[in-house]
């Protein structure tokens, strides 16, 4: 039992007192790098009145995507990120719907409101703003990367050109 004792601590000391010695290897290759992405904060202004329901904002790199665009938006609503469309509940059955349309001919983002209950008119009775954030990240990237949840703000901010 001596003798299996000294020979464990025989060969501890022996790799533990080792030092490596040699140059370091060279670095690895870097990882992928995702696209940046370009974000747009702005604030939208909806209030009573024929065509207050419906407003938009003007981005003019929305172009310079094309058709390999993925734009995310969202809106603020009690200090949470939430992806469009959404459905704003009121009380009765009056629920809002906030809808988004992305128009890269006019390189401009819609943002519609209507009754979910298919009444047709505005739902707004009062002025309200909307903080809202598009998000613009090319397509091939999204497809490619189907372990990334897009719907939330919190997993693509990371991509964001600073």
């Amino acid at each position: 039992m001596k003798n299996i004792i000294y020979s464990i601590f025989i060969l501890s000391a022996l790799f533990l007192g080792c030092k490596k010695e040699g140059s370091i290897g060279p670095e690895g290759p870097q990882g992928e790098q995702g696209p940046p992405a370009n974000e747009y904060e702005f604030y939208l202004v909806f209030g009573p009145g024929t065509g207050n329901n419906i407003q938009y904002y003007d981005m003019p790199d929305l172009s310079m995507y094309g058709k390999s665009t993925f734009v995310f938006i969202e809106y603020s609503y009690d200090y949470d990120w939430v992806q469009l469309p959404y459905l704003l509940p009121q009380s009765g059955n009056n629920s809002i719907m906030l809808t988004p349309i992305t128009d890269e001919l006019l390189e401009r983002v819609t943002i519609e409101t209507y009754y979910v209950n298919g009444g047709t008119a505005n739902p707004w009775g009062s002025n309200i703003t909307l903080r809202c954030k598009a998000v613009c990240i090319e397509t091939r990237f999204v497809e490619s990367h189907p372990e990334i949840d897009f719907t939330k703000y919190e997993n693509i901010k990371s991509f964001i050109k600073k």
